[in-house]
């Protein structure tokens, strides 16, 4: 139903590096899922308690909501 990527390269206005290209390798596909980012730039490291809340706010988001959904914007 959604995809969640973990990203360490993030570009200022665009989001995560890695994010994009799994993006631009899907578009188009039948019943493409909405893929969310969590982006972990600047040094950030995915622990326990960041890939738990990461995964609640995953839950718990809608098609429309922003699509970061931790990282540099918060």
């Amino acid at each position: 139903e959604k995809v969640l990527v973990i990203d360490r390269s993030v570009s200022m206005g665009v989001g995560g590096i890695f994010a994009q290209e799994v993006k631009a390798a899907i578009a188009g596909e039948n019943g493409m899922p909405p893929i969310y980012e969590l982006n972990l730039a600047g040094g950030l490291d995915l622990t326990p308690d960041i890939m738990t809340k990461a995964l609640e706010r995953l839950k718990a988001s809608k098609p429309e909501d922003e699509k970061i959904i931790w990282g540099v914007r918060l």
